[in-house]
């Protein structure tokens, strides 16, 4: 019996042994395939005012998981580009990930750059805190640790850091992990994508992210963002691979602050309310980081954007369309807050060279109803797509863009198809009507713009073409009082691809406008003399 019962117990914790190991089995089975559980049961971060805690995602961290699990899902590989606030978590997010794939994973490469030596050194802690503070069952032997890397032996995975200082940077890696920290400040971001970047295999499960606050319109984070499409839009043309992440500062829930008597909201505050939701506590922490910034907005708005315009656009002060007039149409265009009335004109801006693309824009009175971009077309084709849009909507008129001869066969096959009394050719640099106030017809029409938008219109809710129309900018010429816009060759030298939306935009003012009391719509004049006497 002593035997037996000796036996019976000692089958009991064989048992229980194997259950235990089971449970570790399943767990550490369950950290290697799940990242979501592996973070939120195994990291630890340091938080703003509670210390070390559990890593849960924020709102803005589960946003770009959900991206990252799309793209995965939909390419096999992520390539995402992000544009952010200030202490929004996506580093930690990215750190996060990183520290994963090298610790659970064979043979894995991460490689993160940063911008200042300050900021290595911040992010390859949090790595060694991941590391420090996970659980044993899962925390790999480390082969090799010092200020720039941890080198996991049996896995033969490492992680390791290094700042943007020269072109050289990272070169000849062969990286299945890069994380890009502030990217639109590296000192060397072409020679970079060229090298360490370069060594990313187009192969699934690699991950590449670049990050960043906003450094103003052009240079290479700007020209990726461009390139690069957001979740719900098809890749077009000239596709770089990437998707665009924006995260507003709004989704911060301790971006507030307490308000102290009555709210009296300024007319530039209503708007953000109107569009963006705002209530009196994120009112007031924007008012009260605005001040400590000495009352610089651009600052604030690059800080702490509530659009991908608004931070890029934050660095510049002669741009001609602000960024707020363009928000209060895209809020009236989601709620269709104007009636269509009036002529329905076609803007016609067609592909120069390049990376450049083939716009149409049709607006009705205040309405911009719908923007196409087309890619690689050749005039045949353009003239077919425009025939097209002219019988499914019954255009009355359109004006193509026909400065350096790249619209004039667009335009002269519309003539010989037998539409020579809708189509009207368009010389942007050719001579304004009111050539006083303006140097050429371009300037004229996108001022159209701007008197459009201030008067009141709507148009499609899209960052797209926010982006176009808020990066324009203008100087007086000689003269001292003509209007006059820099040039698509001067946009270019600084980073920035033509604005085909919004030249395509301007085109449908290319015809006089006449504004009838009270109405404040846009319409044309020879129809309303016709009409009326």
């Amino acid at each position: 019996n002593k035997v037996d019962m000796t036996n019976s117990i000692e089958k009991k914790q064989e048992e229980e042994r194997a259950q235990a190991q089971a449970e570790i089995d399943q767990f550490v089975s369950k950290c290697i395939n799940n990242f979501n559980f592996f973070a939120h049961t195994c990291l630890s971060i340091k938080t703003k005012t509670e210390g070390l805690q559990q890593f849960q995602f924020n709102k803005a961290q589960q946003y770009l998981d959900k991206c990252v699990n799309d793209m995965l899902e939909k390419y096999g590989k992520v390539r995402i580009i992000i544009v952010k606030g200030r202490q929004q978590g996506l580093s930690t997010y990215v750190q996060a990930r990183g520290y994963w794939k090298t610790s659970q994973h064979e043979g894995i490469h991460a490689y993160i750059l940063t911008h200042e030596e300050a900021a290595t050194k911040n992010l390859f802690a949090m790595a060694k805190r991941f590391h420090d503070h996970a659980p044993s069952d899962i925390r790999p032997f480390v082969k090799k640790s010092n200020r720039s890397e941890l080198m996991f032996k049996e896995l033969e995975s490492d992680y390791a850091v290094g700042t943007a200082k020269t072109g050289d940077t990272g070169r000849s890696q062969t990286i299945q992990f890069f994380h890009g920290s502030e990217v639109a400040y590296w000192r060397a971001a072409e020679e970079i994508s060229s090298g360490a970047m370069e060594g990313i295999p187009e192969a699934a499960g690699t991950e590449s992210y670049l990050e960043s606050t906003a450094a103003g319109f052009g240079g290479y984070f700007y020209t990726m963002w461009q390139n690069a499409v957001y979740p719900t839009e098809p890749p077009h043309g000239n596709w770089n691979g990437y998707i665009r992440v924006f995260i507003p500062w709004i989704w911060q829930l301790e971006y507030r602050a307490e308000v102290i008597g009555t709210m009296v909201l300024t007319e530039e505050e209503k708007t953000l309310v109107q569009t963006f939701g705002l209530d009196n506590e994120q009112i007031q922490f924007r008012r009260t980081k605005i001040a400590k910034m000495g009352n610089d907005t651009a600052r604030f708005q690059r800080d702490y954007p509530l659009t991908s315009e608004e931070a890029f656009n934050s660095s510049l002060t002669n741009v001609l369309i602000q960024s707020q007039k363009v928000l209060k149409a895209r809020a009236k265009g989601r709620l269709a807050y104007y009636q269509p009335i009036g002529n329905l004109v076609l803007g016609v801006d067609v592909a120069r060279e390049g990376d450049d693309s083939t716009a149409l824009v049709l607006r009705q009175g205040r309405i911009m109803h719908w923007y196409k971009r087309y890619n690689k077309l050749d005039n045949m084709e353009v003239a077919g797509i425009v025939i097209n849009a002219i019988r499914q909507f019954r255009v009355d008129f359109v004006c193509i863009d026909s400065t350096g001869g790249y619209g004039a066969g667009v335009y002269d096959r519309m003539v010989e198809l037998g539409y020579g009394q809708k189509v009207t050719a368009v010389n942007f640099a050719s001579r304004a009507f009111n050539d006083e106030a303006y140097k050429n017809r371009r300037a004229e029409m996108w001022a159209g713009i701007a008197e459009w938008l201030d008067e009141g219109a709507q148009m499609p809710d899209k960052d797209e073409i926010q982006l176009d129309l808020c990066a324009v900018t203008y100087k007086h010429d000689s003269t001292g009082d003509r209007l006059q816009l820099e040039s698509k060759a001067e946009m270019k030298k600084r980073g920035i691809k033509s604005p085909d939306i919004g030249d395509a935009l301007a085109l449908t003012f290319a015809r006089p406008r006449v504004n009838l009391s009270g109405a404040g719509e846009s319409i044309d004049p020879e129809q309303y003399f016709n009409e009326h006497g």
